[in-house]
């Protein structure tokens, strides 16, 4: 008889799809039911963004997935943090959130300029490489700037998971027969040594199974930018002397907020109007475009940051009951501080809620349209596969999904050393 461990494991391997219808401090991400809200809403999103003819091609593909990729969404927080696989967690952190001021300095006093410095930050990786890391940050330059563990990386890492998403669907477009469990041969995990790449050795079926995978825990990235302190040095609030302030917008008051939240939600990233506004007035960028994904991530992250002072102020006078400890901006609240968060509302006090959920329901609702138009726009560029004949075959639902390697230009020897 299998030890209790070892059927875990074997479980937690369950690699794809039904088609039907160790955590760290520093990189908390909305919290479990933030992430499944923003790929749930996205999933649901498909129907409205994509045109008649498109959706006659896609069927249910997504939007008949909703619950599995709202659960998709969690694993980069889940699995990849299991402290257990110390390999994977050192490598999958830095991932989580981009702190502009290393590179582009200290905000100004006019923050529209300021934010068009990250915006105009290059997308390309190699170039962005070259530019900034190991120089001497423009906060502290007592050290240098390593990209892959100070700064982050999360735009190229949504950028990363969407080439990999094309080229998903573009190797499904290729094949004609689908193959799965009853066939020639069982349902094979499509996502191998950390990586997914195109072979003949995988079937239709499986290539599209690596495109839902793939576009799963790539929406957890894009709901990472859209919380203002993924965005920042200050990701905490300690310069401030509001510490805590992460962990409580985004995912402790969540548990408490009222069950109405996913429709409102949904109900706010479906309003034209609404979609407008995040395109044309807080991107300021095409996102139907052919833009690089890593610059419409650092138009995210821009919006993002613009929204710390808002959120601040509101938590200052509406919920910080005394102030914690402060440190100087530009040190990072996790490396060593042992300081005194703020004291705050309790996470189930109403007041907290009323005056924070607005906020709350306008970043899973932006970033839940992004997700999806990045889901779309994987497809188009894949060959826009007509996928509605996999709709109805049975194959494992992806209770986890393995860990997936970084770009090898940010993490360098340790692409070729990594054991999952």
């Amino acid at each position: 008889m299998k030890s209790i461990p070892s059927i875990l494991n074997v479980s937690l391997g369950l690699s794809l799809i039904m088609f039907t219808g160790g955590w760290s401090s520093d990189s908390w991400a909305w919290g479990e039911r933030g992430h499944n809200t923003v790929g749930y809403t996205a999933a649901r999103l498909i129907d409205k963004l994509s045109t008649k003819d498109e959706h006659k091609k896609l069927g249910p593909y997504f939007g008949a997935r909703t619950l599995m990729l709202g659960h998709l969404s969690n694993i980069p927080d889940v699995s990849w943090k299991d402290r257990r696989r110390p390999s994977v967690v050192e490598l999958n952190n830095p991932t989580h959130y981009f702190d502009a001021e290393y590179i582009v300095g200290p905000p100004t006093p006019k923050m529209s300029d300021y934010l068009d410095k990250i915006r105009n930050i290059d997308p390309n990786l190699e170039t962005f490489l070259s530019t900034y890391d190991q120089k001497p940050n423009l906060l502290n330059h007592s050290f240098s700037i390593n990209i892959a563990k100070d700064v982050g990386s999360a735009p190229f890492r949504i950028a990363q998971l969407h080439k990999m998403m094309t080229a998903a669907f573009k190797c499904a477009s290729q094949k004609v027969e689908n193959k799965g469990p009853g066939t020639d041969r069982p349902f094979r995990e499509p996502i191998r040594n950390a990586k997914y790449e195109c072979s003949s050795e995988t079937t239709r079926l499986e290539d599209l199974a690596a495109a839902i995978e793939i576009g799963g825990v790539m929406g957890h990235f894009v709901g990472d930018l859209a919380q203002p302190y993924h965005t920042t040095v200050d990701h905490d609030g300690y310069a401030r002397g509001q510490g805590g302030i992460h962990g409580y917008f985004e995912t402790f008051l969540l548990q408490y907020i009222d069950d109405r939240l996913l429709a409102d939600v949904r109900a706010r990233a479906s309003d034209p109007q609404f979609a407008k506004q995040v395109f044309n007035k807080q991107l300021k960028v095409d996102v139907k475009s052919d833009a690089p994904i890593a610059k419409i991530m650092f138009h995210l992250a821009a919006d993002s940051y613009g929204l710390i002072e808002q959120l601040a102020t509101i938590d200052k006078n509406k919920i910080v009951l005394s102030a914690g400890d402060k440190i100087a901006f530009g040190e990072k609240s996790n490396h060593g501080f042992k300081g005194a968060e703020a004291k705050r509302l309790p996470f189930d006090d109403p007041k907290a809620a009323k005056v924070l959920r607005p906020l709350i329901v306008d970043r899973l609702a932006t970033a839940a349209l992004i997700l999806s138009e990045l889901w779309l726009r994987a497809w188009r560029e894949g060959g826009s596969p007509d996928v509605r004949d996999v709709n109805t075959i049975v194959v494992p639902y992806p209770v986890d999904v393995p860990f997936i390697l970084p770009p090898k230009a940010l993490i360098g020897d340790a692409y070729d050393k990594f054991k999952n």
